[in-house]
């Protein structure tokens, strides 16, 4: 299977950021590592195997970018203030960098991406379908890790607010552009060792409570936190958002 990487670097001192791609024609879709690896982490541990029908088949396209932002969370670097901005500038080098690089790379100035992840990279999934609804038209998060570690707070809050709760992010959310509450998401999470649901329902309630349509899709005790699960849900929801 046909693989490419770009590699960009943000002036005048900027980290550099590199977006793999697999596949030749179809649907594009941002996919998210899980947990601040490397761009080729989906390759690695096998959700670009279980998507090669999809993929060879030209229904899609996957990109997959390194994922900075969360190694900030990850290793509580700086306070929450610093962490949020982390994040925040990796999503606006997103619109920047990437999805003008994806749209090029499709020869196609306006296609819309979906966006996916799982773990931390669902935050980050969710975080760009809710900042540039221009650019992406439906959001795919597997067993999503949205509260711990601030991971909503992060991606989501224009500014880091350290004592927000988690009902303060409704108000950020009816800040989000309105075409937003035109956008897909789909939330899915299982019910086995590791796997938090609650943080799934509960932010479903909050996408709701502002508009934002959501299906929330919980898989059994067999299916834990880890890729063995994500290798499983992944083309079955990719190919509903086809």
């Amino acid at each position: 299977m046909r693989r490419d990487i770009w590699t960009f670097t943000a002036a005048p001192h900027g980290t550099p950021l590199k977006l793999a791609r697999w596949g030749h024609y179809g649907t594009p879709v941002l996919l998210y590592p899980s947990a601040g690896a490397d761009c080729l982490e989906v390759e690695r541990l096998g959700l670009i195997d279980s998507l090669a029908a999809l993929i060879e088949a030209g229904r899609l396209k996957i990109y997959s970018p390194d994922g900075a932002a969360a190694r900030a969370w990850l290793t509580r670097a700086g306070g929450v203030r610093e962490r949020a901005g982390a994040q925040q500038a990796y999503l606006a080098r997103v619109q920047a960098e990437l999805v003008p690089q994806i749209r090029r790379d499709c020869e196609s100035p306006a296609i819309e991406i979906v966006a996916a992840g799982a773990a931390l990279g669902a935050a980050s999934a969710l975080a760009s379908l809710l900042t540039d609804p221009q650019a992406f038209r439906a959001a795919l998060t597997l067993s999503g890790v949205f509260e711990r570690l601030g991971c909503v707070r992060g991606p989501l809050e224009r500014h880091a607010r350290p004592q927000a709760e988690l009902p303060g992010v409704a108000a950020l959310l009816a800040a989000s552009p309105p075409r937003v509450r035109q956008r897909r998401v789909l939330l899915v999470a299982g019910l086995g060792d590791y796997e938090q649901p609650g943080e799934t329902e509960r932010t479903a309630a909050l996408l709701g409570a502002q508009g934002v349509s959501s299906r929330v899709e919980l898989w059994g005790t067999d299916s834990p936190h880890g890729f063995g699960s994500w290798r499983r849900m992944l083309p079955r929801y990719l190919a509903e958002l086809l």
